[in-house]
Formats: C-alpha cells, sequence, structure tokens
C-alpha cells in the first residue's frame, strides 16, 4: 500500500517523500519499512527501521476497509484524522474447506485457514493459521492451542453453568521476560485448573499464591494450592517458579491450562472498590466492549500487574484512551485488549456486586497487544515521571479531548494507591494516575500531587507527549515551595523532598510568568531533613550564607559557613535521639528556624 495525507475521504495527496517534514512519531530523514494486517474488523499497522524489528504505529482506524481503490482512514502517531492508506492490496490466502473427502484448496498449512465442513479424523498434526470447525470436536481428541492461538466457540450457553463444551484442551500462555521473584496476574480460560498443577514448581510453603482481599486491597495468601482451583473470571497472583533465574536476569515461563474450555456469558460476583478479575475465555476479549457492558458497574480504568523491582507502583494503567507504565522493562501497552490467561484488576463502583463477560466480548488477535478497537477522539496528551537516582518512579497522564470535563469522567484513571511514591494529579482531592481535561486551552492549570516515604532529591521530567506537546507547547511545572517554574521540554526539574504529601506544591501550566521576582528566603521554601546521620537542607533559589545546628538546651552542635549554594548538607551529627533547632541565614541575612529530629 501506500500513505497519503488527506483531510476527507475523497481528496488526497501523496506524501513527498523527499520533504524534510517528519510525520508524527517518525523520525525525519529515515527509512522506514510498513506492514499492516487485517484481523477481523481490525488493521494492525507497524513500521520498522530495519525490517526485522516492528513497532506498533496504529492510533485511530474505522472498520471499513477493502482491497484495491478504497481507501482506508487512518491516524498516524497524534493527528489520527490526517492520513490514510491507499491502494490496499489483500494478500489473504484463501482458505482450504474439507467437505468429509478431500480439501478443496489444497493441503492446511502455515499461513493457510481450514475449514472443517464434515466428518475428519486425523492422528497426525494439523497445522493452519486459522481453524475453522464446522461442528463437534470428538472429546477424547487432543487439542491443543500454543502461546497466542485462540479458540472462539461461536454458540452461547444459558444458565447456571457457562460451559457447553466437553472434553479437555490445553491452552500454553507464555509469561512476560521475568525473574525468579517475580510475579504475574493470571486467569484461566479452563475450568476447574488446579492452581499447583498449573505452576508446580512455585513456591507451596510458604505459598506464593495470592487472592486479592478487596476489603483491606491486599494480597492474601492461598493456604493450600494443591487443593486449589481458579475461580472463574478471577484472578490470581502466582509467583515464577523458584527454578526461575534470579535478577537481572530473566526467562520466560509457559503456563499450560489444562480443562474444558470456558464459554457462554459469564458473571462475576464483585464488591465495591479494587477487584481482581480476569479474561475467562481461551481467547482475548476486547476492552471497550467490557465496559460498554459493564458501563453501570465499574470505572473505566484497567490495572494490569508489572512490578519487578524498585520503589512504585506494581500497576500500569490503561483507561481506553491512555496507558501510563510503572517503567519496569516489560510494560507493554495493551492497546485496547485483554490477552488469553491474563488477570487484572477494576474498580467497581459503590453497591455494585456483578460483573459480566459476554461472548460478545471475544475478538481472534494472535499477535498480542498490537491494536486497538475504537477511534479515540482527536487528543492532545504529556506524560511525566517522577523518578530518583535509586531507580524508583513513577508515571501519570494529563490529556485534553473533547467531552472531556474538569470532574471525574471517562478519560481520568483513578491512582490505585499502591505505593508510598507516587506523581498524580488531583481531582476532587483524590490523586489519578490519568487525567482527561476538555480540549486544550493555554491557560489551564492542573493540581499536581506527590507524596514519598524516602526524603532525598527526586526527578520530574516529560516522558512522552501527543497533539499540541509533540508539537512545542510548554509544559511549565510550579514548585509552591521554591517559587519556580520549568519549562520540561527544554529540561528537567530536580528538588529535594521530605517524606510525607505535597498535595499543594506542583502544579502544570502552560505559559510562563511575566517577569521574575527575587528569591526570597522564607518558611514556605525552604526544606530540612535527615537521612542516615546527615542533614539536608534546600532553600529553594535563596542563597544559604550559614547555618547552625542547636541542641534542645541552645548549644551550637553543628555549623556550616560560607554556604554559597541553594542547598547544603552536614554529616556526622554527633547528637543523636534528640529535637535539633536549624538556623538557616540567606546572603540577605533574611533567617528562618526549622526544627528536626535527629
Amino acid at each position: 500500500f501506500r500513505i497519503v495525507k488527506s483531510s476527507s475521504s475523497t481528496s488526497t495527496t501523496s506524501i513527498d517523500s523527499s520533504s524534510a517534514t517528519a510525520l508524527p512519531g517518525f523520525a525525519v530523514n529515515t527509512p522506514y519499512w510498513f506492514r499492516a494486517s487485517i484481523i477481523g474488523n481490525f488493521l494492525r499497522f507497524e513500521s520498522s527501521t530495519d525490517g526485522t524489528t516492528w513497532t506498533s504505529r496504529l492510533t485511530a482506524m474505522d472498520n471499513a476497509y477493502s482491497s484495491g481503490t478504497t481507501q482506508l482512514y487512518c491516524g498516524l502517531g497524534s493527528n489520527n484524522s490526517s492520513y490514510m492508506f491507499d491502494d490496499v492490496v489483500s494478500s489473504v490466502i484463501a482458505p482450504t474447506t474439507w467437505d468429509g473427502t478431500a480439501w478443496d484448496n489444497g493441503t492446511p498449512a502455515a499461513g493457510k485457514r481450514a475449514i472443517i465442513n464434515g466428518n475428519y479424523t486425523e492422528t497426525g498434526t494439523l497445522t493452519a493459521t486459522a481453524l475453522d470447525i464446522k461442528g463437534n470436536v470428538d472429546p477424547t481428541a487432543s487439542l491443543t492451542f500454543e502461546n497466542n492461538a485462540n479458540l472462539i466457540q461461536q454458540s452461547t450457553s444459558t444458565g447456571a453453568v457457562p460451559n457447553h463444551n466437553t472434553g479437555n484442551i490445553v491452552v500454553k500462555r507464555n509469561s512476560s521476560a521475568l525473574s525468579r521473584l517475580d510475579y504475574t496476574l493470571w486467569s484461566s480460560p479452563v475450568a476447574a485448573q488446579n492452581l499447583a498443577a498449573f505452576s508446580p514448581l512455585t513456591s507451596l510453603s510458604p505459598s506464593r499464591f495470592y487472592n486479592y482481599v478487596t476489603a483491606t486491597n491486599l494480597y492474601s495468601a492461598i493456604a493450600d494450592p494443591t487443593t486449589t482451583s481458579f475461580s472463574l473470571g478471577n484472578g490470581c497472583l502466582i509467583r515464577m517458579p523458584n527454578t526461575a533465574v534470579a535478577y537481572p536476569s530473566t526467562e520466560t515461563f509457559t503456563g499450560i491450562f489444562t480443562g474444558v474450555p470456558n464459554s457462554g456469558d459469564i458473571t462475576v460476583t464483585v464488591a465495591t472498590g479494587f477487584n481482581l478479575v480476569g479474561n475467562p475465555y481461551p481467547s482475548p476479549i476486547t476492552m471497550s466492549t467490557f465496559l460498554t457492558t459493564n458501563s453501570t458497574k465499574i470505572n473505566p480504568t484497567f490495572y494490569f500487574w508489572r512490578k519487578t523491582n524498585g520503589l512504585g507502583t506494581a500497576y500500569c494503567t490503561y483507561n481506553g484512551t491512555t496507558f501510563t507504565t510503572n517503567g519496569n522493562s516489560q510494560s507493554v501497552d495493551p492497546v485496547g485488549v485483554i490477552q488469553t490467561g491474563q488477570g487484572f484488576i477494576v474498580d467497581v463502583k459503590a453497591g455494585q456486586t456483578s460483573i459480566q463477560f459476554k461472548n460478545s466480548h471475544r475478538v481472534n488477535n494472535t499477535a498480542g497487544q498490537f491494536f486497538k478497537t475504537k477511534q479515540n477522539a482527536t487528543s492532545d496528551k504529556v506524560w511525566l515521571n517522577a523518578t530518583n537516582a535509586a531507580g524508583d518512579f513513577s508515571q501519570m497522564a494529563v490529556t485534553y479531548f473533547d467531552g472531556a470535563t474538569q470532574g471525574v469522567d471517562a478519560f481520568d484513571g483513578k491512582y490505585i494507591n499502591d505505593s508510598p511514591l507516587a506523581l498524580t494529579s488531583n481531582i476532587n482531592n483524590e490523586e489519578y494516575t490519568i487525567q482527561g481535561r476538555p480540549a486544550f486551552d493555554a491557560t489551564d492549570v492542573v493540581p499536581l500531587n506527590f507524596k514519598t516515604d524516602v526524603a532525598g532529591d527526586y526527578t520530574i521530567a516529560i516522558d512522552h507527549s501527543e497533539g499540541v506537546f509533540a508539537a512545542g507547547q510548554n509544559v511549565i511545572l510550579t514548585d509552591a515551595t521554591t517559587g519556580t517554574e520549568t519549562d520540561l521540554t527544554t529540561s528537567s526539574y530536580t528538588f529535594t523532598a521530605p517524606t510525607g504529601t505535597a498535595s499543594s506544591r506542583f502544579s502544570l501550566k502552560y505559559q510562563k510568568t511575566l517577569g521574575t521576582n527575587k528569591a526570597v528566603l522564607s518558611d514556605n521554601n525552604v526544606v530540612v531533613y535527615k537521612s542516615k546521620g546527615t542533614l539536608y537542607v534546600n532553600a529553594g533559589d535563596a542563597i544559604i550564607a550559614n547555618i547552625k545546628v542547636y541542641d534542645v538546651q541552645g548549644r551550637l552542635v553543628a555549623e556550616l559557613k560560607n554556604g554559597k549554594a541553594t542547598s547544603a548538607t552536614i554529616a556526622n551529627l554527633k547528637a543523636t535521639n534528640q529535637v535539633l533547632v536549624v538556623k538557616i541565614t540567606s546572603q540577605d541575612n533574611t533567617v528562618v528556624t526549622k526544627k528536626v529530629v535527629n
């Protein structure tokens, strides 16, 4: 196919390959490979600079496509409605059908879909891209689905039991590349899968199999995994096998589910608050259809466990339009798809007691998490990271959409609040990892929250951006404690933080304040804390002349002269287990006094 630039579906202008302006998300003067593949009513679009490693580039699409001259409307980068594919040519190989006697288009093979529409017996191995069985499979047959292969049963069941199948299948599902002490949230696609049989080399004593307790927002060890099975439509946190390699090396664990495959509409009991649920089917499901079914029951945010090492949230957050990572190398944007075997957390609305999975949620996605299932409105987004030298990490996003509000709505993603380190935005005095606001206005101001239980230096920086932010819009971080403004598009911002929560220190805006004020030492912009025998003082933009430290009896126990900097440290304090009085004097002889426990 070719890529054309357009403002409508009937007027196209070929992109000039010699242009020095890069498409959104692409580098200038860099050759690219492109590929697109159709899966059902969805299209996966990818690019590569070497023809080997492929990156998903699809951000929006409609469901109307065909080969030939029909144009497929599609977004690239952040400009969802400016580009389309033209002259899409289908390379799909015609399927082959078994009529009870012979195949009508040759023997099935990799890359070819096989349809069985008559009695068929296979004593060896049948290989095909997809297998469509118009009838029943002998329950004594052996049917194994390798990683990323899917089973979709077309009929639905009614009544209390969601299975209309007989006979076992085997479903294999690979974990991310993990180390021995890492965990995965699993959910079984088959009935009565025993936990210990699923991961026999995971520790049984102490048990490293966990349920999630909504009332406490904590995980609880399952006493005896050898006598416990996966619960239908629920998730389970399971540690890697004890034989797995130690960090920092990684390996992939292949989970093997054996049992009667789940199908039909499935109701799962839940409670108000965060609940650990899971995809109950041997095929992926789409988030958009799951959300539509349960729109009155859950808030529109999904939480995926991606914890390895380091301080920060264990979860990546996705709300259907925006994804925030927790900084771990295995964090992958789900892009609208919940994979086979995937457990995840949802936030259930007050008073709701059940959610529902439906056969209509299921989709045949054999390529992993590469495509979205709905077209997003044009958006402007910026992602911010908070980090420190120890590698601790927190990410948040502020997004602007037509249709979003200043209050809580479907464009927001609440912080799951599982870590003492978090950079979030503020809505109604609550923490949000993702905040959606109305169409972008450069006069907007976004209040931020920051909290930590480890005092020290932290850095806030832009991770990536889309829309007006990718086009050069200023992103100003204001620190009310130090009185500083930093344009994060040109530099990151490093600050000193004590332990605790700062809900009014930081804010985000998009216009610079005119004029400058002389830095003044004040009680509000001085931060003093102690860590491991060292006293840390940060005076914002004010220059420190000297620091004197007194005990409660008024005796001078330490002194720093000729500071000539905005921050200072005093190491090896001799006074311990008592309150110290710290007197900070600036170069203009302003004095601020703080107390700290040594």
